[in-house]
Formats: structure tokens, C-alpha cells, sequence
């Protein structure tokens, strides 16, 4: 999959969850999320590399 289409959802994932104020554990959650899959994608493009 494209990284960058994956980082904008997971960032509109995050910007939604902001403004509806759904709590801390879920945005930390997904921020978690975020930051592996950053992560991930940059090891991936090491290792292609």
C-alpha cells in the first residue's frame, strides 16, 4: 500500500477524533497507531532502498 494515502487517512482519522473530543485513550490509541505505521514505512523504504 501507499504510504502517504495511508498517513493522510490515519491523519483525518486523527483531526475527526480531535474535534469530536471522543477522549484521550482513543486518540492516544490511534496515535500509537500513527506513529508504528510511520515507523513501519520508514524501515520499508530503508529496506527497499
Amino acid at each position: 500500500m501507499d504510504c502517504k494515502r495511508e498517513v493522510k487517512i490515519v491523519t483525518l482519522l486523527i483531526v475527526h477524533c480531535t474535534l469530536l473530543g471522543k477522549g484521550n485513550s482513543y486518540y492516544n490509541d490511534i496515535q500509537f497507531g500513527y506513529t508504528l505505521h510511520t515507523m513501519t514505512c520508514k524501515v520499508k523504504k530503508v529496506a527497499l532502498n
